[in-house]
């Protein structure tokens, strides 16, 4: 026992161990690579580093073997500590690799850095822990890039046979070198793990050969110039001016004439409606449908190229609808018509006539689209469909081309796909809501699958009569159902799949209501953020006060995207705290082995207000910008309006609003009452962030 290096016929050992029958780390090396190792150290019965050089490349080896989920949490965290320190010891290549007894899973989004598109099994609490590791040091955790079948995935077995898992894995800081991961069977011992093999590269890819690109002809001489000068200057001067308006007034004109004549669902004008608003109203819809064990049909419907196969006729029938002045139309008639594009190869080709889709990078093009998309929806006649809010009706969301439709059955969901003219959608508060659209990014809404499929037909052939075609292969169908009766089989509906989560105008949206996959991953986004900026943290030349500015306006600032809409508990709140932490110890250059207290760091930096009283007056602040919104918008209706249904027995799950009323002190047509005055609630803002609970 203890430590050492043992030379034998063939190989070569490096082992550390204090416990007799436990634990213990080794590493075997064959005979013929005695003159490549630098060194060895074992750091703990639990970790040891191995170094070696090979053509002046240095390769460092972690040997690991993690605490099994019997262990206590300080048993992890001395793991990881060991895991630390190793890892400062380490240079050039990477080879991170053991028996980490977690689960790491399905690959997340914005998880591609580390994780491949092959994981295995569910994620545990351990498995998050080696995810937080990994994006701490760049690390790629190589099991999940390789394709292998089921039966070759899992590495350890129960003693009974029956339970499979992935727990030993090979992580490298150079993805790119490892060739190949494989797990092996039948070694002829019997254990109840099995042996993951890679194949590493030591040599390095060839790079790219730069292409060169001949400069420019350019003017050599003053005479050339002036010429050039003048010629320009008098084609300039023979240009028409366009006597009424410039063009920016132009724009701006027209701009206003279509957000004038678009109505938001069955509103008269249209509201400033932001990404935000729409992120809220869909997550209230999804909670309070949860809370009374009603089932909801999602549709997040996608145009395939919608910008580029509008019709140009559509364009300037929208544009009519909007009673855009025909001054105005034949200025963008004058830039549409007779447009061309050629293909250049060896020769320019003959020219072909544009007769579809909007400019590309033109200002109002946007705009245009989402005249034309409102007069699809126009077409569509849905003011009686969709969930039911308050006796009115929201059958889908709409921003950009993305298109959400919302129904209470399958069949429903499906004919809106096909052709879109159904009357259906949900109900709130007797309000039925059949959508929710921001510019071109819809979201339909039904309460079952026929009624969802009904919707989704109709929408389809409207929108081809305009030239747009719905892309199946994109378009996902989310089922929001507490008791699990209508989705547990479903896998597609209407041709499109069925998903647990999506992203919806840059926030997870997950069918369980809950929040934690949300956090999770804007928590993976701030530490690759966070460590995108580490020449800044290692600057001594930068002072703290300017470092904490940084922290706060580009780390923070990425974390707390759409963080007004979540529902926070203490696991979530524990989450936050710890992200917060671990982001100032970073900047400071503390690691979890120096025993520095997260008081003493709060201290030091001067950190009156943390990131969870951020979140909770963010919450409270936007509560405010809600309930002053006129009495029949979709964003106050969704939150005060009730949805016709029972809850189901047992302790109700915490809403949204009842952190607005824990927060504020008081029920929630008071906080409304007061959220009326501008002046009283930002007092009431500000008494909340400056409280002793938020800045501890």
């Amino acid at each position: 026992m203890g430590s050492g290096i043992e030379e034998h016929q063939d190989f070569i050992f490096c082992f550390k161990g204090e416990t007799p029958g436990l634990h213990g780390v080794g590493l075997l090396i064959k005979k013929e690579y005695k003159n490549n190792i630098l060194s060895f150290s074992g750091l703990s019965e639990r970790v040891a580093i191995l170094q070696l050089e090979f053509n002046k490349k240095i390769i460092s080896i972690i040997q690991v073997y993690a605490p099994t989920e019997k262990a206590s949490k300080e048993e992890m965290e001395k793991f990881y500590e060991s895991l630390q320190e190793a890892q400062a010891q380490t240079s050039g290549d990477v080879l991170l690799m053991g028996d980490f007894n977690a689960k790491v899973g399905i690959a997340k989004t914005k998880e591609d850095k580390i994780l491949g598109k092959f994981g295995y099994g569910k994620r545990n609490e351990r498995g998050e822990k080696l995810i937080e590791f990994a994006f701490e040091h760049k690390l790629s955790i190589m099991n999940t890039y390789f394709k292998m079948r089921q039966n070759r995935k899992w590495t350890w077995k129960s003693p009974n046979g029956k339970v499979k898992n992935e727990l030993d894995y090979i992580l490298s800081n150079q993805p790119k070198s490892i060739r190949k991961i494989e797990v092996l069977h039948g070694l002829g011992y019997s254990s109840d793990h099995r042996l993951v093999r890679a194949t590493y590269s030591l040599q390095n890819t060839k790079k790219c050969r730069i292409s060169f690109k001949s400069s420019p002809n350019i003017f050599k001489t003053e005479k050339e110039i002036m010429m050039y000068t003048r010629n320009l200057e008098n084609n300039i001067k023979e240009l028409e001016p366009f006597e009424d308006d410039d063009v920016q007034t132009l724009y701006n004109k027209i701009e206003h004439v279509i957000k004038k004549s678009i109505s938001t669902n069955e509103h008269k004008e249209e509201q400033s409606f932001s990404t935000l608003d729409h992120i809220h109203v869909m997550e209230q819809i999804i909670e309070k449908y949860k809370e009374f064990n009603r089932p909801i049909y999602i549709g997040f419907i996608d145009y395939a190229k919608a910008f580029d196969t509008i019709s140009h006729d559509a364009i300037w029938e929208a544009l009519d609808k909007c009673q855009v002045h025909d001054k105005y139309k034949n200025v963008l008639k004058n830039i549409y018509d007779k447009s061309t594009s050629c293909v250049k190869l060896e020769n320019r080709g003959p020219e072909i006539p544009i007769l579809r889709g909007v400019r590309q990078g033109d200002p109002l093009s946007p705009k245009i689209f989402i005249a034309v998309l409102h007069n699809i929806f126009e077409e569509l006649k849905w003011k009686n469909e969709g969930l039911k809010i308050c006796n009115q009706y929201l059958s889908h969301l709409r921003f950009a081309d993305d298109i959400v439709l919302l129904a209470d059955n399958s069949r429903k969901l499906e004919k809106m796909i096909n052709q879109l003219n159904v009357q259906n959608g949900v109900a709130i508060g007797g309000y039925r809501i059949a959508n929710l659209r921001y510019a071109d990014d819809t979201t339909l809404f039904a309460t079952d699958a026929q009624c969802f499929g009904e919707l989704l037909s109709r929408m389809e052939r409207v929108s081809l009569e305009f030239g747009l075609r719905i892309n199946r292969s994109k378009t996902k169908v989310m089922i929001v159902d507490r008791a699990m009766n209508n989705s547990p089989d479903v896998t597609q509906i209407a041709g499109c799949d069925v998903v647990q989560s999506y992203i919806y105008l840059g926030a997870l949206i997950s069918n369980n209501g809950g929040y934690m996959d949300e956090i999770r991953r804007r928590m993976a986004v701030t530490r690759l953020a966070m460590d995108g900026l580490r020449k800044v943290w290692r600057n001594r030349n930068i002072t703290k006060t300017t470092k904490i500015r940084l922290v706060r306006t580009l780390i923070f600032s990425i974390f707390l995207y759409a963080a007004e809409t979540w529902t926070v508990r203490d696991v979530e709140r524990k989450k936050i705290d710890a992200l917060e932490m671990w982001c100032w110890r970073r900047m400071l250059g503390v690691s979890w082995t120096d025993f520095r207290t997260n008081v003493s760091i709060l201290q030091e930096l001067g950190i009156k207000q943390r990131l969870c009283g951020i979140v909770q007056s963010r919450m409270v602040n936007f509560f405010g910008h809600v309930s002053r919104r006129d009495g029949r918008s979709i964003e106050r209706l969704v939150v005060q309006g009730s949805v016709d249904g029972t809850r189901p027995r047992g302790r109700p799950p915490m809403r949204w609003t009842d952190q607005i009323k824990t927060a504020v002190g008081g029920p929630l047509n008071e906080c409304s009452r007061m959220a009326s005055s501008r002046e009283r609630w930002r007092d009431i803002v500000r008494r909340i962030k400056s409280t002793p609970s938020n800045t501890t």
